[in-house]
């Protein structure tokens, strides 16, 4: 028990929240996706944020418990809300430094067909600064785009990084709000914008833009 987080208690009870965010398609004008997200739990009348929990299970070496836990809430929750819409996609945030503990255990597979969803609903979004053994990389998403899954590339702050789009090969490009944060009103990051979307353009990815929230943007 970790600054009043017991993480047992938390694994047992699965007591996470779960939010997702919608992603809307520009040309369709339409909610296409969902980003599932897990906020914190409240443990004995008191709530703990992610990054709260991340931490504690950290100290505890619980972390691919509560990562696997927290995925699983996702999937379940994504399965009873698009139960009627069976072409919504579903995206998934992977910690490649958990994953890679793992890597060929088809976790992820087995979870989204108990909940019966099309792995080529799932998109797994893998974060550029987020991985560092590139064979361990490539054997993930081989064998996860064997199976029908999508995967998605986040490009944010560190933009430097961009060759690790050699090594993902995404079917996405994400966006991050590090760089659409005043996109309206900054010439730097609209040039930088561009160049992203044109580059998603010559190796054939999806576009999506993090942090969107008003029309000027």
């Amino acid at each position: 028990m970790n600054d009043g987080i017991d993480m047992n208690k938390v694994l047992n009870n699965s007591s996470v929240d779960v939010k997702f965010q919608p992603v809307v398609s520009v040309v369709k004008k339409a909610v296409i996706g969902l980003d599932g997200i897990c906020t914190g739990a409240k443990i004995d009348g008191k709530y703990f944020s992610i990054n709260e929990l991340i931490e504690a299970a950290k100290r505890e070496e619980g972390e691919i418990d509560l990562d696997r836990l927290n995925r699983e809430k996702i999937v379940e929750e994504f399965n009873m809300l698009s139960s009627n819409d069976t072409d919504k996609l579903l995206f998934i945030s992977i910690d490649m430094s958990v994953i890679a503990k793992f890597v060929g255990s088809g976790i992820i597979l087995n979870l989204v067909n108990k909940f019966n969803i099309e792995p080529k609903n799932v998109v797994l979004e893998i974060f550029e600064n987020n991985f560092d053994d590139e064979d361990i990389l490539k054997q993930f998403i081989n064998s996860y785009r064997s199976k029908g899954f999508l995967v998605e590339l986040t490009i944010g702050s560190g933009f430097a990084t961009l060759d690790k789009i050699s090594h993902v090969e995404p079917d996405i490009i994400k966006i991050s709000d590090a760089i659409t944060k005043d996109i309206d009103i900054d010439y730097y990051k609209q040039e930088i914008f561009k160049s992203l979307v044109n580059l998603s353009k010559k190796i054939s990815a999806l576009v999506v833009a993090d942090g969107i929230e008003t029309e000027e943007q």
